[in-house]
């Protein structure tokens, strides 16, 4: 598999929110859109100039700005802009789960249940190779322990 079998995935079943209550599922999705949306901005700001950054500007005042025109903007002065910005979601979705997966090992390596701790390890582990389907398929045994 490949980074690129990631899309596939969706974010809150990689993390399994299904056990996590409606509240922290709302802060855990507004806490990545928020994240993802500083990265991708810089990102984008890196890749224009400065005649580019004063038109942004200007863009962004313009009351009948929609998000096609926006997109537009960036599809005219990114070279591979489609490409560039697919990579970047998935670097930031990977690099998110891996933070997440990180903190599941640490958490049950302190707790007695160590079959948990063997299995968030293997999927740490697994998510760092990109190595999905075996992300899935620990996901699914961790998730069958906790019920």
């Amino acid at each position: 598999m490949s980074l690129v079998d990631l899309s596939n995935i969706d974010l809150l079943d990689a993390v399994l929110a299904h056990n996590f209550s409606d509240n922290f599922r709302e802060k855990l999705l507004n806490t990545y859109v928020e994240a993802y949306t500083m990265v991708l901005g810089d990102a984008l700001n890196k890749e224009l100039t400065k005649d580019d950054s004063a038109a942004i500007d200007v863009l962004l005042n313009d009351p009948d700005l929609t998000p096609e025109k926006l997109d537009q903007f960036y599809i005219d002065r990114i070279p591979h802009f489609q490409a560039k910005i697919t990579l970047l979601a998935l670097e930031f979705k990977k690099r998110f789960l891996l933070d997440v997966y990180k903190n599941k090992v640490q958490e049950y390596q302190s707790s007695k249940n160590k079959q948990g701790y063997e299995a968030w390890k293997q999927i740490y582990v697994e998510a760092q190779l990109d190595n999905w389907n075996e992300v899935n398929r620990y996901l699914k045994l961790v998730d069958s322990m906790e019920k």
